[in-house]
């Protein structure tokens, strides 16, 4: 009898060990979501990436400040003048377009670049989260 009583404290230890880790468990479990939802609000992105997000903040505000300019200011007519000499500001012009259009892709290539890195980042932490959660304890393996 007292080998039956033995296995029997034996199993209710490895109960209350069992209880007692899947409580850890989901106290760690909501320990990673409230910290993963406070890295994706948009406060805690701007925390994160400041310069990156001066960056971006600075490329859209510039392309909206040029749609708007584009939309309020009329298009000049260079027909009124055929043989007027041009100006400065019409010789200056394509060196600014070019000047604009290269900023403008070394913008949006830095931009989208942080944002595949951190897309990236975030999978292959799911991932590495999931190949932990999906890998069998040795321990636990029958013979």
């Amino acid at each position: 009898m007292s080998e039956i009583d033995a296995i029997a404290a034996h199993r209710q230890a490895l109960e209350r060990t069992i209880e007692v880790r899947k409580a850890r468990l989901k106290t760690r479990k909501q320990l990673l979501k409230s910290e993963l939802h406070a890295r994706l609000t948009p406060k805690g992105i701007v925390s994160r990436f400041p310069m990156t997000t001066v960056a971006i903040g600075f490329g859209v505000g510039w392309l909206a400040g040029r749609a708007i300019r584009a939309l309020i200011t009329p298009q000049p007519s260079y027909t009124k003048h055929p043989q007027a000499a041009p100006r400065r500001s019409q010789l200056a012009s394509p060196l600014m377009q070019t000047l604009k259009e290269i900023a403008l892709q070394t913008l949006t290539n830095f931009a989208l670049n942080k944002t595949r890195d951190f897309l990236v980042s975030r999978l292959n932490v799911s991932r590495t989260n999931n190949d932990v959660s999906n890998t069998p304890n040795p321990s636990r393996a029958k013979p």
